[in-house]
């Protein structure tokens, strides 16, 4: 009798254990390349500079340090107090208990353009001065943002800088234990993009966020869009349109083809999926795409 180290009987095992292992990885290896229609779970993200985001943070410390205990001119304080203003009129409903404001609550117009008025004001010789107001308010605007999500509370700074934005970013982003997707360092960058829609410097050569802000900001929207399906879809494709603008090299039909697939345009996102090169990394994406464009179109 052979025994259980008999070399024959061995490397028959083996042999059956190996095609197995073949005809698993076979089956799996096709069904991973087989194209089938599917709705996308992954986006086309946009290129971002990283090193010069983190290289101007470190510029922004520096500058806060050469003016550690130096106030801002009046005309940037002027700004930013505006700022606070236009912030308490879009706040929804009556103030916290305890937390007074010191100031009467104006219409989000007149609020508004009493900001305007102030940053027109301003000349391109204050942009060091603008930025620093910007990274100044950005870190109370995060403090604030973290102090609600962990104690409920909703700050002076929170009202004043957020806005709207304890109302609207529950529904929208906090998951069911109520955490926000979002790091610091993102709700940094959502507030600086915000600040300059705010005060409409968002096209100002001189305030305006850097181009890899901008690509940051909008490709984490494609990252994270509201949970709602209707308002996702609608912020996916004005992340999409945005992103195309500033980046020559994203793949514009692919990311337009699958921002239209979500929003339930189905003719006109096989369309710029066929406009989409067929190579690439992105060729499998693209194809599972197109048959469910195809697919739900003919339905």
């Amino acid at each position: 009798m052979g025994s259980s180290d008999d070399p024959v009987k061995t490397g028959l095992r083996f042999s059956a254990e190996l095609g197995l292992i073949a005809l698993g990885t076979a089956v799996l290896v096709a069904f991973i390349l087989l194209p089938r229609a599917s709705v996308p779970v992954a986006w086309p993200m946009p290129h971002v500079d990283f090193r010069a985001l983190r290289a101007e943070a470190q510029r922004s410390e520096v500058r806060r340090a050469e003016r550690a205990g130096r106030p801002l001119s009046r005309p940037l304080l002027r700004v930013g107090e505006r700022l606070r203003r236009l912030g308490a009129a879009l706040y929804r409903g009556e103030l916290p208990q305890r937390l007074e404001l010191g100031y009467r609550r104006e219409a989000f117009d007149r609020a508004s353009e009493a900001l305007l008025e102030s940053v027109g004001r301003l000349k391109p010789t204050d942009r060091e001065e603008w930025l620093e107001l910007c990274a100044l308010q950005s870190e109370l605007f995060v403090s604030a943002v973290q102090l609600w999500q962990s104690e409920g509370l909703v700050s002076r700074d929170l009202l004043e800088l957020g806005g709207d934005f304890s109302a609207a970013a529950g529904p929208a982003w906090q998951d069911e234990q109520g955490r926000l997707p979002f790091a610091a360092g993102e709700l940094a960058l959502l507030f600086r993009v915000r600040f300059a829609q705010l005060t409409e410097t968002d096209a100002h050569p001189e305030f305006k966020p850097s181009r890899d802000e901008f690509l940051a900001y909008y490709g984490l929207l494609l990252a994270h869009p509201p949970r709602d399906r209707a308002q996702a879809a609608a912020t996916r494709h004005g992340a999409v349109i945005a992103i195309s603008a500033l980046d020559p090299s994203y793949p514009t039909a692919l990311a337009h083809g699958l921002a239209d697939l979500e929003r339930g345009l189905f003719d006109q996102a096989a369309a710029s999926l066929l406009d989409a090169p067929e190579t690439g990394s992105w060729a499998k994406l693209r194809q599972n795409a197109l048959l469910e464009a195809k697919r739900r179109g003919t339905e």
